[in-house]
């Protein structure tokens, strides 16, 4: 368990405030999870491990960025959201861990302050027509999965780079395609194409971006393979 000095703490504190957060919204906490102990995939059983965690609650929803460091010295955090995929970040050293903690604190601002764009759509409104060329229930296959992601990737460089967006602009856009990815795993495509478009356009409104139908044809044209029209110029 990584025991945070007086000085770190408060430097966290202070970080919060210069985010223009308030850090009477955050507590600290101690998070316990075991671990599997053993090796070449063989479990030989469970050790506890404490961290220390930074916690805020909102809407309902449990936020969390732990501090913690592995024997070989190295700073890693279980966080909630992801700032990329997988279930933790890692940093060579403290100021590392600080700076994804900012990352993450820029998600948090977000989340607090901004609205919710889809629950201001008109209720039942449907987003897309469907396409006769393939039936409600069909899902992506391993190989379109794959493509789905690689296109993803694309939209996601070009919305970032065109716009010239950083900070928690282009992380709110990396969310936003983690998500689709995801979600490609599990939905159908008719079901996934609305997500879609619901997303592309939250974020062109959101973000006021000045290219918005160079984003619109750059979608349907990676998408084509599964969508003939995917978002309306």
């Amino acid at each position: 368990m990584l025991n945070l000095t007086k000085q770190q703490k408060n430097e966290i504190f202070r970080i919060i405030e210069n985010k223009g957060l308030s850090p009477s919204r955050f507590s600290w906490t101690t998070r316990v999870k075991n671990l599997t102990t053993g090796h070449g995939g063989i479990t030989r059983g469970y050790v506890e491990h404490s961290a220390t965690a930074l916690v805020i609650c909102h809407e309902g929803k449990d936020f969390r960025f732990t501090f913690e460091c592995n024997e070989d010295g190295y700073y890693y955090s279980s966080l909630v959201p992801q700032l990329i995929p997988g279930k933790i970040v890692l940093a060579e050293n403290w100021n590392g861990l600080i700076q994804k903690f900012e990352d993450w604190l820029d998600i948090i601002k977000y989340e607090l302050e901004e609205p919710d764009l889809w629950k201001e759509l008109p209720r039942g409104q449907a987003l897309t027509s469907i396409p006769p060329d393939y039936s409600r229930d069909e899902k992506f296959s391993p190989e379109e999965r794959r493509l789905v992601v690689e296109q993803l990737s694309k939209i996601e460089k070009f919305i970032i780079q065109s716009n010239q967006l950083s900070g928690a602009s282009a992380i709110q856009v990396r969310q936003t395609l983690i998500y689709l990815q995801q979600r490609s795993e599990t939905t159908s495509k008719l079901d996934w194409k609305n997500l879609f478009a619901g997303a592309i356009i939250g974020l062109i409104l959101n973000k006021a971006v000045d290219n918005a139908p160079e984003i619109m044809k750059l979608c349907n044209e990676l998408l084509s393979p599964f969508f003939h029209k995917l978002l309306q110029l």
